[in-house]
């Protein structure tokens, strides 16, 4: 409860005191509405009767300056005793936006037919602006002066496990989801139980064997570590390795096209192809015709044994293989359903893990 005092006389008419207090009935939502009580005094006496009261917002305190806020609220034919009256003054909770609000008063005594403006304006004071917290729906945003304002103590004596919000804790927080559209950094590790990581991974990128497949469908493309290619051109397609991979990065290709595709190396790189099959080697006659009785070779091919009929067994020198010329598009090719897993393993070499079908180091 805030007390005023005018001690200015005008007309004979003078408001010697007055509150304001704040209406919010128990049984219903806070209103925009707020109670006055002063005590006019009549040509020296306390007043008695009925009086029409005017009440006006102003931005200023000195009557006749500022800018008018709102509408003007008149009270008439209200009831003056002993000088002491009450009215309720609502101007709607537009008007409060937290700059300085100042109120004009003005009093129409009985068969007067004028206003007398009593001077000078009295500020609205705290306890009215309270109306301000019931003119958004939402409390308003933080801003840059209310950095700190709410502490680390206030958020931690928010309940546990509410669906409402994230909470930071070290154990599983129950009843909670959460939805980021935009873009997140985690700086320790990320764990996941009792669920699973839903999606293809195509946004997952320099995450060591994690593999995202990416179907080719002209005939050139530059790789990236740890990804997958499907060539689907029916003319060769050209897949070039990774240019500044990682020693244990990885890269695939698989041929769904008729043309297959070709590894393109940059400089300085080059494909181990001594586990590969050998294009155009030739065969020379090391013997004469023989009767010839069997012939085996070792698991990975590199080393023949032969068996004459009542004779010698005569073997081969293990084939040396070899690797894809340094730079040369083309050195390992593989046609379709022909597919291939390479490891970078340093020093510009890639090492062949796996192949299915036939890829031929050239």
């Amino acid at each position: 409860m805030l007390i005023h005092s005018i001690w200015q006389r005008k007309h004979g008419l003078v408001l010697a005191t007055f509150f304001f207090a704040l209406y919010a009935p128990f049984a219903g939502a806070q209103t925009t509405a707020f109670t006055y009580q002063g005590k006019l005094i009549d040509a020296g006496s306390p007043a008695n009767g009925n009086y029409d009261l005017q009440f006006k917002l102003f931005d200023t305190a000195t009557v006749g300056t500022g800018t008018q806020q709102g509408t003007p609220v008149v009270v008439s034919n209200t009831t003056v005793t002993a000088g002491v009256f009450t009215v309720q003054l609502d101007f709607g909770a537009g008007v409060f936006s937290g700059a300085n609000r100042f109120l004009e008063i003005g009093v129409e005594p009985p068969s007067s037919g004028t206003f007398t403006t009593l001077g000078p304006r009295q500020p609205i004071t705290a306890t009215p602006y309270a109306i301000k917290s019931a003119n958004t729906a939402t409390a308003d945003s933080l801003s840059p002066a209310c950095m700190g304002c709410v502490s680390g103590t206030q958020i931690g004596s928010l309940p546990t496990n509410s669906g409402s919000y994230i909470q930071n804790t070290s154990t599983p927080q129950a009843n909670s989801n959460f939805n980021i559209s935009g873009n997140g950094v985690v700086g320790g590790s990320l764990t996941v139980t009792g669920g699973t990581l839903n999606g293809n991974g195509s946004g997952l990128t320099n995450v060591p064997g994690i593999f995202k497949w990416q179907v080719v469908t002209g005939t050139s493309q530059q790789a990236q570590s740890n990804t997958g290619y499907i060539a689907t051109n029916a003319s060769p397609v050209t897949i070039t390795l990774p240019a500044a991979p990682n020693v244990g990065d990885t890269m695939r290709v698989s041929g769904a096209g008729a043309g297959g595709w070709q590894i393109a190396q940059n400089a300085g790189q080059s494909v181990i192809g001594a586990n590969l099959f050998m294009a155009g080697v030739s065969w020379t006659p090391r013997e004469s015709n023989r009767s010839w009785y069997s012939v085996a070779s070792s698991a990975d091919g590199s080393k023949l044994v032969a068996l004459v009929r009542n004779g010698q067994i005569y073997t081969s020198a293990p084939s040396a293989g070899g690797n894809t010329t340094v730079g040369v598009a083309g050195s390992l090719t593989g046609g379709q359903s022909t597919a291939i897993e390479l490891q970078y393993i340093g020093n510009g070499q890639f090492l062949p893990l796996s192949y299915v079908g036939v890829p031929v180091v050239r």
